[in-house]
């Protein structure tokens, strides 16, 4: 199935002002619910305190890179520490090497401490000749059973809800990823079953379970051309995959 399927449709947006005042109310309400928060085992202090890390936390096991989730909880998080329901707001710094290393970061924790290789799928857009990726789609939120023998196998059957996310982001596919246990070389199985068979697509390899060398210079990149055959850009690094 090819990925033109996937071509970017208009953005959804931002949650409106409104539905964030709501979602607000109930999250600055659950701080002044002791009981609720002692049956949980929290103090109202604790839960205050925790409250911007756990839902960052949260935002980034979602899918990183999503601007619009990123505007939304700005504004909650804005909105909270005018009330005084927070003492202070630290805007952490977006870009590409963030979408990059919050993703990276979720394909080690769905290793499960090095049992099993995990994989996701890089969304993003076209940007003046390069593609950007801004969001990973983990193979196992689409497939269950893609990392179940250990070893990335993703059913080409679940293909269609990849393209519904597309379409509702208004992202398309510019590459796919996943972790060996060993080094980055292509395995014969990565080369005769591309997960995307299209020219030109860019399948990326992380070696060590995502442990470590997680950077362009570590890590495998390798372009399909179509035919089962590759184009391997590994030793350009930065200069073919820039994260700056």
């Amino acid at each position: 199935m090819s990925a033109e399927r996937a071509a970017p449709c208009k953005h959804p947006g931002a949650p409106q002002e409104a539905i964030v005042e709501k979602v607000l109310s109930i999250v600055a309400s659950l701080a002044d619910d002791r009981a609720y928060l002692t049956q949980r085992g929290l103090s109202p202090e604790e839960y205050r305190h925790a409250l911007p890390a756990a839902i960052e936390q949260f935002r980034g096991s979602r899918g990183a890179g999503i601007s619009d989730r990123r505007q939304f909880l700005a504004s909650v998080f804005e909105e909270m520490l005018s009330r005084g329901l927070i003492s202070k707001l630290d805007q952490p710094r977006y870009g590409d090497d963030n979408t990059w290393s919050a993703g990276v970061e979720e394909l080690r924790r769905r290793t499960l401490n090095r049992r099993r290789e995990s994989g996701a799928f890089l969304l993003g857009r076209d940007e003046a000749g390069a593609k950007r990726i801004l969001e990973f789609v983990y193979y196992d939120d689409i497939d269950p059973n893609a990392l179940k023998s250990g070893i990335v196998h993703f059913a080409g059957a679940k293909l269609p809800k990849l393209w519904g996310i597309c379409r509702a982001r208004g992202f398309g596919v510019v590459a796919d990823v996943h972790v060996h246990p060993g080094g980055y070389q292509q395995s014969p199985s990565d080369q005769a079953d591309p997960v995307i068979p299209r020219a030109g697509h860019l399948a990326i390899i992380i070696p060590h379970f995502a442990c470590r060398d997680t950077k362009p210079g570590g890590i495998g990149l390798y372009e399909y051309l179509g035919n089962g055959s590759w184009s391997t850009h590994t030793n350009q690094g930065r200069a073919f995959f820039n994260l700056d």
